[in-house]
């Protein structure tokens, strides 16, 4: 996955948050949650990049999640309709 750039759109030419990570099929979805982390949470960057993530694994199917994560989370991915199985890394 090459770097992602996000602009600010109401001031011209000003970049808002350059992302990019390696490791894998993760990427994609690290770079997604980070960018949320701060554009929606207000998170600084190290806390965004820091914060636990969730990864859905297509081959073997499963539900991977970092960190801590309260127990209704949880219990939400163990009991998805994709049937996974939660997985702490």
């Amino acid at each position: 996955m090459a770097p992602s750039i996000v602009v600010n759109t109401k001031v011209s030419c000003a970049r808002r948050l350059n992302l990019g990570a390696t490791g894998g099929e993760s990427i994609p979805s690290a770079v997604v949650q980070t960018a949320l982390n701060v554009l929606s949470y207000n998170m600084n960057l190290t806390v965004a990049v820091q914060a636990p993530r969730v990864r859905v694994s297509l081959s073997p199917e499963k539900v991977v999640y970092e960190g801590q994560w309260t127990m209704c989370l949880s219990k939400v991915i163990v009991m998805s309709e994709t049937k996974a199985c939660s997985v702490h890394v």
